[in-house]
């Protein structure tokens, strides 16, 4: 039988960016060798920049602290994002800042990623309080 700490070793934020940039890479070489001139290969950096934000932040909130887990998720994003783009970029021979809708699409997913973050800390504060009080109305 599989240990739950043996488990959650393998979900790490790090573990999280790897397999974010490892599927974001395949997606971006998919879209680039089915359907080339078109800028696809920006589409597949960014399901794998929200396969990240998404799997961090379900992650993240049966994590009982905060900073130890989120600060430095909050660098690997960046650094998944940096990456990716800079992939798409080579593969598809243009910039970003010349498509509108990829500029759109990059600071909605990371307005999500941020405001997810927080509201699931504090979806994690609200239960963490709620067992609390349960355990105290139980003792008197």
């Amino acid at each position: 039988m599989i240990d739950e700490k043996e488990l959650m070793k393998y979900f790490t934020p790090l573990w999280q960016l790897l397999y974010s940039v490892v599927l974001g890479a395949i997606l971006i070489f998919l879209y680039h060798s089915f359907s080339p001139g078109r800028n696809d290969e920006f589409t597949g950096a960014f399901i794998g920049i929200l396969f990240f934000a998404v799997a961090n932040n379900v992650v993240g909130i049966f994590k009982e602290k905060f900073v130890p887990y989120f600060l430095p998720s909050y660098g690997y994003y960046f650094v998944l994002c940096a990456a990716l783009i800079l992939l798409a970029k080579y593969m598809a021979a243009k910039s970003i800042w010349d498509l509108p809708s990829y500029q759109v699409m990059f600071m909605c997913v990371t307005l999500f990623y941020f405001t997810s973050g927080i509201l699931m800390r504090l979806i994690r504060a609200i239960y963490m309080f709620a067992e609390n009080d349960e355990i105290e109305n139980r003792i008197q």
